[in-house]
């Protein structure tokens, strides 16, 4: 999902939806691969964040990601905090096994 916070409109609109869609898949499938090599694989943003295919991406693109792939239930949150990029806690998620 993308929010449309800057008021874009026509083409421009659908390229960043287009794109945030292709990141909320890219994470979902690296925590899949991850989850199928170990079980009860878990992550936070910010360790997605430093893989290769991320390294360009803005953090707070992949906690939006993130966020919208719990609350379509892909992923959920395990109540656990870690300290990420920039000295900020964030929350640790894991696989959704029952929906995916």
């Amino acid at each position: 999902m993308y929010y449309n916070t800057t008021n874009e409109v026509g083409k421009d609109l659908q390229e960043n939806k287009d794109k945030a869609l292709t990141q909320e898949q890219m994470i979902l499938n690296k925590v899949k691969v991850s989850t199928e090599m170990q079980v009860n694989f878990t992550t936070s943003a910010s360790v997605i964040a430093s893989l290769g295919i991320f390294q360009k991406t803005p953090i707070t693109s992949i906690r939006r990601a993130v966020t919208n792939l719990v609350n379509k239930g892909d992923l959920m949150y395990t109540g656990k905090k870690v300290e990420g990029l920039y000295g900020r806690n964030e929350s640790v998620f894991i696989l959704n096994t029952k929906n995916n």
